[in-house]
C-alpha cells in the first residue's frame, strides 16, 4: 500500500494516524506529494491529485474517512476493534468536527499567502467559525462526551486542534476551554500524533 500525504494537510495526517493506530504501518509506504504541483505523483493514480490518497494495487481511495475505514477494518488494536458502529449522534458529531478542522485548514492556507493575495473576508469568516466550534466543543467536553481518539472523528479533532495551536491561531484557547484542552493534552502524547506532527 502507498499512502500519499503532505505534512500540512490535517486530512492526510488523520490517514497517517489511522495507519499507525490500526497497526498497518508495516504494510504502508508513505510518500510525500504536493497538491496542485504539475509533477504531483498522485496524478499517476488519480485525476483528483489530492492528499491523502491510498493506493492498493488498482484500488485508489482519496477520502480520509474511507482510508481510515479501509485501514482499520482488519485492525487487531483493541482500541480500534472496540469502536462501536456509527450512530446518528456520532455522525452529527463527526460533521461538526470535520467542519472545524476544515475551517482551521482554510485559515492556515489563507494566512500563508502574500498579504496582497490574502482574503481578509475568509480570514474573518474562519476565525468566527473556529471560535463558535471551540465553544461548542468545550460544552461537549464538559459533559465528557468527546470522541475516543481511535475513532475517525477523534483523530480529526486532535489534528485540527494541533494545527490551530502550531500556527498560533487563538493562542489562549486552552485557558478559555480547559476541558477541551485537557482532552487534547492527553491525546497529543500518543505516538501516532508525535510521528505525524506537521513540519
Amino acid at each position: 500500500m502507498i499512502l500519499y500525504y503532505s505534512t500540512n494537510s490535517p486530512f492526510a495526517r488523520v490517514a497517517r494516524m489511522a495507519a499507525r493506530e490500526s497497526g498497518k504501518m508495516a504494510e504502508v509506504e508513505e510518500r510525500m506529494a504536493a497538491n496542485r504541483a504539475p509533477d504531483n505523483p498522485v496524478l499517476i493514480h488519480s485525476p483528483v491529485g489530492r492528499v491523502p490518497t491510498l493506493v492498493v494495487g488498482e484500488l485508489v481511495i482519496t477520502e480520509a474517512r474511507y482510508i481510515y475505514d479501509f485501514l482499520t477494518k482488519k485492525s487487531t488494536n483493541p482500541d480500534v476493534v472496540s469502536i462501536p458502529p456509527l450512530d446518528v449522534k456520532a455522525v452529527s458529531q463527526e460533521g461538526q468536527i470535520l467542519g472545524f478542522m476544515d475551517g482551521i485548514a482554510c485559515w492556515v492556507r489563507e494566512n500563508r499567502r502574500e498579504i496582497s493575495m490574502r482574503s481578509m473576508f475568509l480570514v474573518d469568516v474562519e476565525r468566527d467559525r473556529s471560535l463558535r466550534c471551540l465553544m461548542s466543543l468545550e460544552r461537549v467536553a464538559q459533559k465528557m462526551d468527546l470522541p475516543d481518539f481511535a475513532t475517525f472523528r477523534g483523530m480529526a479533532l486532535a489534528a485540527g486542534l494541533d494545527l490551530m495551536q502550531s500556527n498560533g491561531f487563538h493562542p489562549d484557547w486552552q485557558a478559555k476551554h480547559p476541558h477541551l484542552a485537557g482532552w487534547f493534552s492527553e491525546v497529543k502524547l500518543r505516538r501516532s500524533m508525535i510521528e505525524t506532527a506537521p513540519e
